[in-house]
């Protein structure tokens, strides 16, 4: 299996850090399901996302949520690649 792709950052939910707790989500477009889910402590994330089912997610884009809310960014996932991206919403 090919070794996942880990974004980790602040979550941030109208200019404040999210509670400890607020589960962030990664969405890959033609998946039902979230593509992987971690909760937030402290006001950071580090969110794991592996590749799975028969399909590749090499330059996929992918989109978040924080808790059930859209954030304003998206990362790509790389086999192995690792970002810092700082994720954020308005509720």
């Amino acid at each position: 299996s090919a070794p996942p792709h880990v974004f980790v950052g602040t979550a941030t939910i109208d200019g404040a850090p999210a509670p400890d707790g607020t589960v962030v989500t990664a969405w890959i477009d033609s998946f039902g399901e979230p593509v992987g889910q971690v909760t937030v402590s402290g006001g950071t994330y580090a969110l794991t996302v592996p590749q799975y089912g028969g399909q590749s997610f090499a330059g996929r884009t992918l989109t978040f949520k924080l808790g059930g809310l859209d954030a304003s960014e998206t990362g790509v996932w790389e086999q192995g690649g690792g970002d810092e991206l700082d994720l954020t919403t308005t509720g």
